[in-house]
Formats: C-alpha cells, structure tokens, sequence
C-alpha cells in the first residue's frame, strides 16, 4: 500500500477485489491508488454501491434538499494473527 493519508480514510467508501488463481482473493482501491491491507474493514458486500449504501430510500421536493449521512464502525474482537 501506498504511504500518508489516503483519501478516503475514516470514512465509508468502496474497493473493489478480484480473485487471481494463486494469489486468492486481492483487494483494490481505486480511490487511492493501492492495493487494500488488513486496515481494509468490510462493513457490506454487494454487486454494486446500490447494493450496499448504509441507507437507501427516496425523497422529492421542489428544490434541492441537503444531507448528511454519519457511520460508525468500531472492531469488537482483533482475531490473532490478523
């Protein structure tokens, strides 16, 4: 992986991983321009941003409306060796 901040850190944001025959499953991160590592924590899967948005739904109105959507995630249990 790439040094200094990236530029997505601490928030929610996608990779994308493809699996390579002898090397296994490789995650991307197209944002940054690196190769994903074990600071990589995968809240949702899914074929698509749609299919793994934090909330989904719809709202209409005359004029644009703003929006802020927060996210915590917090590891409960470091397996060893991880």
């Amino acid at each position: 992986t790439g040094s200094g901040p990236r530029v997505a850190e601490g928030a929610l944001h996608l990779w994308t991983e493809a699996y390579l025959p002898g090397a296994g499953w490789v995650g991307f991160d197209p944002t940054n321009g690196v190769l994903c590592d074990h600071l990589y924590v995968p809240t949702a899967v899914g074929a698509g941003p749609r299919d793994v948005a934090p909330v989904l739904g719809s709202y209409y109105a005359d004029a644009a409306v703003g929006s802020r959507i927060e996210s915590q995630v917090e590891i409960l249990l470091e397996l060893e060796g991880a």
